[in-house]
Order: C-alpha cells, then structure tokens, then sequence
C-alpha cells in the first residue's frame, strides 16, 4: 500500500475532479441531438470504446481497495451500469437511438482499460519499488537486505 502524502491526496483529488469533468462531457455529448458541423472522420462504436476506455481507466485510478478483482468488479458494475443507462436514455433524445452494439463498445472500451491499467500498474509499480529499495540501500532481490559490513571483500569467493 502506498503511503499517503500531501502529492498522492492531490493526484487522487486531481483524478476525481477529471473524472466527474470526463463524465460531464460524455454525459452531454452523447445526449445532444446529433449535430453535423463536426465530423471525425471515425466509426460510432470507436467513439464509444474510446469513451468509455477513459471512463474506466480514471475510476480503476480514483477507486480503492487492496484486492483487483473487487476493484474492478466495482468499476465494471459502474461503468456498465452507466452504459445501459446512456444506451437506453438516448432513445428519448431526437436523432438517437440505442444500439447493442454500442453497449458492447462500451464494455469492449471498458475491458481494455482494465487490462491497461493493471499492465501500467504492474509495470510503473514494479520501477517504483526498485527505485523504493534503492534509496533505502536494499538489493533488487525481493526478500532479502543488502548488507555491508566493514571488513567485507567486495569480490566473490571461489
């Protein structure tokens, strides 16, 4: 568990008002009537992976807990929660209308957030604990402490 400091109670502020600002902006786009003066030139189920991939990947930094899957079990009710909501909602808006295939978008964007999440965690987690160590004068070696003693030969004994 990381220790709390001043920086990580700011990141994680940071991230919340990100995320309700991400959430927001993808609440009002997807509940406008379609408007043809901007056009990206990409596919409606790219739109929504892409979406619903930053929904996701912000509430697995925002959301706690020690064990992954109660995590992102949390994430994934949220996120497909609020997918089935958006999906179902936008019939009642002119010019949409709800698509399955959307929904799977979406639950498509939101897996490989995870996925994408856990590897950065693994991968940045893993530099920061060596780095951790090597402030603190320890080996690379999980387990065990370099120790130095005074007398000791620095070359290996045959």
């Amino acid at each position: 568990m990381q220790p709390v400091t001043k920086i990580r109670i700011f990141r994680i502020r940071l991230a919340i008002v990100l995320l309700a600002l991400y959430w927001l902006a993808m609440f009002t786009g997807t509940h406008l009537p379609r408007v043809d003066f901007v056009q990206l030139h990409v596919g409606d189920k790219v739109k929504h992976f892409v979406g619903f991939f930053g929904l996701a990947f912000l509430l697995c930094y925002v959301t706690g807990g020690r064990r992954v899957i109660t995590r992102f079990s949390r994430v994934a009710a949220i996120v497909l929660a609020y997918a089935a909501f958006d999906e179902w909602s936008q019939g009642f808006v002119p010019g949409r209308t709800p698509d399955r295939y959307d929904f799977l978008a979406d639950a498509a964007g939101m897996l490989a957030a995870m996925a994408m999440y856990l590897v950065a965690k693994f991968l940045f987690g893993h530099q920061i604990r060596g780095l951790i160590r090597k402030i603190r004068g320890q080996s690379s070696d999980w387990s065990t402490p370099v120790t130095k003693s005074a007398g000791a030969s620095t070359s290996p004994s045959v």
